[in-house]
C-alpha cells in the first residue's frame, strides 16, 4: 500500500483550483486509485496508458507528470499534476493548467525546488 503524502505548495495550488472547480476532488480521488495500481510495489499494473510521463529520475524517487482529468473540463483543460514516487509513497508537488496559463519549465522547476525541500533533512 503506497503512502500519499502534499507539499503545502501543492495543496494551495489545489485549494485555489477546487474553488473553481470542485470535481477536482474526484478527479485527485479517482488519480490516487490509478497510481496505487500503477506503482504497487509488489504487483504493479500499467492502468495508465497515456497522459503519464517520466520527468527525472533519481538515486530513490521518480518525478512524473500526469494529467488529472476533471469533469467538466475539456481534455486540454486537465490540470497537470507532477508527484515523486518511492516504492513505499507518491508525494504530489506542484500542479498548473491551461485555464491558468501555466509554463511547463516553470511548473516542472517548481516540482523540483519542492522534491528538494520533501528530502532535505529538517535543520537544526
Amino acid at each position: 500500500m503506497l503512502g500519499f503524502f502534499r507539499h503545502p505548495g501543492f495543496e494551495r495550488e489545489a485549494d485555489r483550483f477546487r474553488k473553481k472547480h470542485p470535481a477536482f476532488d474526484e478527479a485527485l480521488d479517482s488519480l490516487k486509485r490509478l497510481l496505487e495500481k500503477q506503482f504497487d510495489p509488489d504487483d504493479p499494473v500499467q492502468v495508465i496508458a497515456s497522459g503519464l510521463y517520466r520527468i527525472e529520475v533519481r538515486e530513490t524517487e521518480t518525478v512524473w507528470k500526469v494529467h488529472a482529468h476533471t469533469a467538466g473540463l475539456k481534455r486540454n483543460q486537465a490540470p497537470r499534476v507532477y508527484f515523486s514516487q518511492t516504492k513505499s509513497s507518491i508525494t504530489f508537488l506542484a500542479m498548473g493548467t491551461h485555464i491558468e496559463n501555466y509554463d511547463d519549465g516553470e511548473l516542472r522547476a517548481k516540482a523540483m525546488e519542492r522534491l528538494d525541500e520533501v528530502l532535505e533533512p529538517p535543520s537544526e
